[in-house]
C-alpha cells in the first residue's frame, strides 16, 4: 500500500497539529536531512511545488507568472543533488497526528497529479490536483479530530 519507491520526488508528510482550522508539521524528502517545517497548508504547497522545481521532476507544463521583475533563483541541477535518506528511512518518519506519503507523478494543468498514502490507516488515494490532495489530508485530519 505504498507509492512506487523509484519516485525521487517522494515527499513524507508529517502533521504535527491544527491551529485556526489548518494543518502545520514538518515535512522530509529524499535530499536533505533536516526537516522542513510549514505552518499552514498553503506554506506546504509552494514549498514542495519550490521542491519539485528544484529537482525537476516531475517537470511542470507551464511556467509559473511573475509580475514583479525577481532575479532568478540559482537552482542546483537535479544531478548535483545527493540522495540522503533511501525509501525505506524516509518512511520511518511519522507526524503527531497523521502521516502522508505523497508522489507527485505530473504537474499538468498548473496543478499536480499523483498518489497519496495516509500511512496510518494504510488508505491510498490518487488525486487529479493539489486541492484534491489537500482536502484528503485535510479530512483524514478532522477524522482523527473527531
Amino acid at each position: 500500500m505504498t507509492i512506487e519507491k523509484s519516485l525521487p520526488n517522494m515527499v513524507m508528510v508529517c502533521v504535527d497539529g491544527v491551529e485556526n482550522g489548518d494543518i502545520y508539521g514538518r515535512y522530509f524528502h529524499r535530499y536533505k536531512k533536516e526537516e522542513t517545517f510549514f505552518p499552514d497548508s498553503a506554506t506546504l504547497v509552494i514549498e514542495m511545488e519550490r521542491f519539485y522545481d528544484i529537482i525537476g521532476y516531475p517537470q511542470a507544463a507551464m511556467r509559473t507568472r511573475n509580475f514583479i521583475e525577481r532575479e532568478r533563483e540559482k537552482v542546483p541541477a537535479k544531478e548535483h543533488m545527493t540522495v540522503i535518506y533511501d525509501s525505506q528511512t524516509l518512511m520511518q518518519f511519522r507526524g503527531k497526528m497523521a502521516t502522508f506519503l505523497v508522489g507527485v507523478t505530473s504537474r499538468q494543468n498548473a496543478s499536480w497529479q499523483g498518489d497519496v498514502v495516509w500511512m496510518e490507516q494504510k488508505i491510498r488515494k490518487h488525486f487529479c490536483s493539489d486541492m484534491d490532495l489537500m482536502v484528503f489530508v485535510d479530512e483524514a485530519v478532522k477524522k482523527i479530530g473527531m
